[in-house]
């Protein structure tokens, strides 16, 4: 069984519903473009732009090997419970691709009728990819991730 993390969240198993509607492929090279004018699912154009500039930050900061920076873009519940080192043995480990400097595709949002956002995105690296799903909350005035892990499979892509 595919061990869950929380990239900056709990770590549980992930039950949210999936994105509605038909997706839409916005890519972003971790930096969320201002130029998105579309809804991505159900969301507005600020939050998918907001969510994924979280999602892109804390991987730009993965990928630097800042894992204290990358605990800034998760929620206080998330810090409360682990250290910059647990967190990053556990990306080593698990989540190796998020520490490659990888393309991010947003292929979903979806507001919660609690306030949350739900995002699927692909991340895309250079020899491998994967589907991930990102539940971010509102802290401070911002949009912070609680919990992500797979979704779909992640697959080798050929050289």
């Amino acid at each position: 069984m595919r061990r869950i993390i929380a990239i900056a969240g709990a770590i549980i198993s992930l039950s949210f519903t999936a994105c509605g509607g038909s997706a839409t492929n916005v890519d972003a090279t971790l930096t969320a473009s201002p130029s998105m004018t579309q809804n991505i699912g159900n969301c507005t154009d600020q939050q998918a732009q907001e969510g994924l500039a979280t999602v892109t930050g804390q991987i730009a900061s993965l990928s630097a090997g800042d894992y204290t920076g990358a605990l800034t873009f998760s929620s206080r519940d998330y810090r409360a419970g682990v250290t910059p080192e647990s967190f990053g043995a556990i990306i080593e480990s698990d989540y190796a691709l998020l520490t490659t400097d990888p393309r991010v595709r947003m292929q979903g949002c979806q507001p919660t009728p609690e306030g949350a956002l739900i995002l699927d995105v692909d991340v895309i690296g250079t020899t491998s990819s994967a589907q991930m799903r990102y539940a971010l909350v509102r802290e401070q005035g911002k949009w912070l991730i609680r919990v992500a892990g797979l979704t779909g499979g992640s697959l080798e892509l050929p050289a």
